[in-house]
């Protein structure tokens, strides 16, 4: 017991009265969430910056931006970002009024069938 109590002792010129403090860093993950920007270095001076959001039909597609430094491939990204969501939008509306549309055609046919049908 008193050879584990001399290794545990701390030397003379640390104070013992005030707690060691880390220095913390904030380190950015490796990986993002599904539907974000990613940011690819392709050579020593390109750095590519790409989005994968889902359209309108529901599958997923790459848009890509290039730049010479990583500040600027972010700074493009987002600037893209809104306008893709932008078109996505406007595709999704278009669409949603397709389907009402024929809903609203198919609803009609099969009223006049159950009119036939009944006369």
């Amino acid at each position: 017991m008193t050879a584990l109590a001399t290794r545990t002792r701390k030397p003379p010129d640390q104070d013992t009265t005030e707690p060691c403090k880390a220095k913390f860093e904030a380190v950015q993950g490796k990986i993002r969430k599904p539907g974000t920007e990613c940011l690819y270095q392709v050579s020593k001076n390109l750095w590519e910056g790409s989005y994968f959001p889902r359209l309108a039909d529901g599958k997923r597609k790459k848009f890509n931006v290039y730049a010479k430094t990583r500040e600027e491939c972010e700074i493009l990204l987002a600037e893209m970002i809104p306008k893709v969501k932008a078109e996505i939008a406007e595709a999704k509306a278009k669409l949603k009024s397709i389907t009402v549309g024929i809903n609203k055609h198919t609803a009609t046919e099969q009223s006049v069938a159950v009119m036939i049908l009944v006369v």
